[in-house]
């Protein structure tokens, strides 16, 4: 390698520190923002969660609620409630949510600025039938068994839906992790054989008849639409060969607004993502938030879908 001659030395010198540039520092695009999360039910109390964001340098990585905040409830442009704090950033209103309203939060605390969320809880759509189609084995021995769940399709309005498939045990088992007794046994699906789902995740939000977590399975009527329903397929693995044991199967279907299908979807893209950066996320959770940061969205929950008798053997 030829050496650098002294002038030459001096001339790469001079361009290396006379490039630097200055860069201004701007507190403010480091200040603290308020957090919102919230998922309404229909028919039941609307409740949201308000806390702060951290810093990654803080020594406080636990979540930093704001009891304090001013927090008021918007249905359909107008300021319908102010909600009451319970407990660890926890608020509540008097207010039980209905079919097609808006509702929007919003949040003010001194030393932040106002952050406000909204989501729209829409109509329910009509589950037609959950049917077995077919059955057989695989080439490893295992059981599996063919399902069809049939639902109207609005074609004005994408749908969003989320379901857990579970079966009814001909038994009472004792739940260490409880100490209950557990009557259901949540039930997983083949992914590859299924047609119609978009992505699943673990999930443990809601506490669910003895349930501490289980597999929910989310879908849109975007994929499998046909005319004025949606099919979608799904195939089940089991070990037990009795014709009986699905037979008391059954799903329990939530309809989702756009925004909360949109966070789940992003939340299972960053579990399942392998790249892992110190400095960065490889996927961005979703954000529905204004100046702030969160996730506020709706849910309809349907009764039990029960499996109706089988059209073949």
């Amino acid at each position: 390698m030829k050496a650098l001659l002294p002038s030459q030395l001096l001339i790469v010198t001079f361009f290396l520190f006379s490039c630097r540039t200055e860069i201004e520092f701007k507190p403010e695009e480091c200040q603290s923002k308020i957090v919102i999360n919230s998922v309404i039910y229909v028919d039941s109390l609307i409740t949201c969660y308000v806390h702060r964001t951290n810093f990654a340098l803080e020594s406080n990585r636990r979540i930093t609620p704001l009891p304090d905040a001013l927090v008021q409830l918007e249905i359909d442009g107008v300021i319908s409630d102010t909600l009451t704090h319970v407990a660890n950033g926890k608020f509540t209103s008097r207010i039980i949510a209905q079919h097609q309203k808006i509702y929007r939060f919003i949040v003010s605390r001194e030393g932040f600025p106002t952050a406000s969320a909204q989501s729209s809880v829409l109509t329910p759509t009509q589950i037609i039938s959950l049917e077995k189609i077919g059955s057989g084995v695989t080439t490893s021995g295992t059981y599996f068994t063919n399902f069809r769940m049939t639902l109207e399709n609005d074609r004005n309005n994408l749908g969003f839906y989320a379901f857990i498939p579970l079966v009814e045990k001909n038994y009472f088992a004792w739940d260490d992790s409880t100490q209950e007794l557990s009557y259901l046994s949540p039930l997983y699906i083949d992914m590859s054989r299924s047609r119609g789902i978009e992505f699943s995740k673990h999930s443990s939000r809601i506490r669910l008849h003895d349930l501490e977590s289980f597999e929910m399975y989310y879908f849109t009527d975007k994929l499998t639409s046909s005319g004025n329903t949606s099919i979608i397929e799904l195939t089940i693995e089991h070990y037990d060969s009795s014709q009986n044991y699905l037979a008391n199967m059954f799903l329990l279907v939530e309809k989702l607004s756009e925004d909360f299908f949109l966070y789940e979807q992003s939340l299972s893209a960053l579990w399942n993502s392998n790249n892992f950066s110190l400095f960065s996320q490889s996927i961005q959770v979703f954000n529905n938030v204004d100046n702030g940061m969160g996730i506020v969205g709706t849910c309809l929950s349907y009764p039990p879908v029960l499996v109706s008798p089988p059209n073949v053997p």
